[in-house]
C-alpha cells in the first residue's frame, strides 16, 4: 500500500500539466499494467490492450479538438471530467418497442419488466479467469445477482450447450450459480442437460459434454494426440504437447502454449483442436 500511495503522489505531481494522452501513457508505463497484460498473453489481455490503445486515441482526439480552450482547468482535468460524465447509457434509447442489449455493469441501477441473462455457463459467468479464486468467484456471484435483480416481473436465465468462442467451438456446462437458485422459484424450459436431483435441489447432467469430451479423450488414446504435436486451445491458443499423462477419462496433457506458457489440462474438458 505504501508503494502504491507513493506512486500515486508522484504521478499527481508529474502529470499536473500533461496532455491527456501523455498522462495516460505515463500511468500505464509506471504502473506496470501494460507489461502485465503483455506477459499474460491471453485473448482477454489482448482485448484490454486494444481498449487502452483506443483510450489513448480518444485522449489525443480530445486534446486536438480542445486545443487553445481553457476554463481554468488543465487539459487532463477537462478530459477526465468528460469521460467520467459520459457512458453508453447517456445516449441509449431505452424504449418499450425494442430490446436493450447491455453488460451487467451498464445495467446497474436500472430495472426492466423482463430481463434475459445470457451466457450462464462455467467459463463465461463465472468467468474462467475467476474459477480458481474464491474471492473472484464471490465477485462473479455478486454480478450475477445484480443481473438477476434488474428484472421487475420476469427473469429468464439461459446457457448454451454449444457456442463458438475465440474462433473455435466449445461445449458448455451450466453455471454453478444456477444450482444456487431455490428450485421452487425456477421453471426449466428447453434445458435437457439440467436435471433435478433426488434431494430436490438443482443438479446437472453432464452427459452432453462428456459424450463429446470422450471423443477427444479417445482420439488421444488412439494416438490422435502425441508428444510434440501442435494443438489449439480455445483460451490459451496454440501450443506444443510436452507430455501425455495417463489414459481414459482422466487423461491429461502438459502443453507449452506459445503465449500462455506450460499448462496441464484434462483432455476431455479441453476442447482442443489438432494442428
Amino acid at each position: 500500500m505504501r508503494s502504491f500511495v507513493t506512486l500515486i503522489d508522484s504521478l499527481a505531481s508529474e502529470l499536473a500539466d500533461a496532455l491527456p494522452a501523455d498522462a495516460i501513457a505515463r500511468v500505464l508505463e509506471r504502473s506496470g499494467y501494460l507489461r502485465a497484460l503483455d506477459a499474460e498473453g491471453t485473448p482477454e489481455a489482448e482485448t484490454r490492450l486494444e481498449n487502452l490503445r483506443e483510450l489513448l486515441v480518444g485522449a489525443e482526439d480530445f486534446a486536438a479538438a480542445n486545443a487553445g480552450e481553457s476554463d481554468g482547468r488543465s487539459p487532463l482535468e477537462q478530459f477526465l471530467d468528460q469521460v467520467a460524465l459520459v457512458s453508453d447509457l447517456d445516449s441509449a434509447e431505452l424504449r418499450h418497442d425494442r430490446v436493450s442489449l447491455m453488460t451487467v455493469h451498464s445495467a446497474k441501477g436500472l430495472e426492466f419488466k423482463v430481463v434475459y441473462v445470457v451466457g450462464l455457463e462455467e467459463g463465461v459467468l463465472p468467468h474462467q479467469a475467476s474459477s480458481r479464486d474464491p474471492r473472484s468467484i464471490e465477485e462473479e456471484r455478486r454480478l450475477c445477482y445484480v443481473a438477476m435483480t434488474r428484472a421487475m416481473e420476469r427473469l429468464a436465465l439461459t446457457w448454451a450447450h454449444e457456442r463458438r468462442r475465440y474462433g473455435s467451438r466449445s461445449f458448455g456446462t451450466p453455471s454453478r450459480f444456477l444450482a444456487e437458485i431455490p428450485p421452487a422459484l425456477v421453471e426449466r424450459l428447453g434445458a435437457p442437460g439440467w436435471e433435478q436431483a433426488r434431494d430436490d435441489s438443482p443438479a446437472y447432467d453432464y452427459s452432453y459434454d462428456q459424450s463429446r469430451s470422450a471423443r477427444a479423450s479417445g482420439a488421444a488414446d488412439e494416438g490422435g494426440v502425441t508428444r510434440g504435436m501442435r494443438v489449439r486451445h480455445p483460451i490459451f491458443g496454440y501450443g506444443s504437447v510436452l507430455e501425455v499423462i495417463g489414459s481414459g477419462p482422466g487423461q491429461a496433457l502438459r502443453i507449452r502454449f506459445d503465449r500462455a506458457g506450460v499448462k496441464k489440462i484434462i483432455v476431455r474438458y479441453a476442447n482442443l483442436e489438432l494442428g
